[in-house]
């Protein structure tokens, strides 16, 4: 009987352990794209500023 009760026990107590690591899962691969994006896109204007400024330098001569 003990080992049932135990067994019932671990049994319960797995869904709870398995929906938090899910929901940090998912929260991780949310949240790197998010920001790698913010990174990359940062980076992207940064380099299309200075691309363009040097473009507007060199057409004004």
């Amino acid at each position: 009987m003990n080992d049932y009760v135990d067994l019932v026990r671990r049994t319960c107590m797995r869904p709870e352990g398995r929906s938090r690591l899910e929901a940090a899962l998912w929260l991780a691969l949310l949240i790197a794209p998010v920001v790698i994006g913010l990174a990359w896109g940062a980076y992207f204007d940064d380099r299309a500023y200075v691309t363009f400024r040097h473009a507007r330098d060199l057409a004004a001569g």
